[in-house]
């Protein structure tokens, strides 16, 4: 029994687009995840009790 069914390529230009980009945006967000405290004392928050 031999399937020769034609399926659609994954790995396509606009795929691979969209992985690179979701992965950069990950990598910055959690490059700038360590900066958020200083940030939110430079507008005057105080660390939780």
């Amino acid at each position: 029994m031999n399937r020769t069914e034609d399926f659609p390529k994954l790995w396509i230009g606009s795929f691979i687009k969209t992985c690179l980009v979701n992965f950069l945006i990950f990598i910055n967000f959690h490059a700038l995840l360590p900066t958020f405290p200083f940030f939110i004392s430079s507008l005057g928050g105080d660390a939780v009790p």
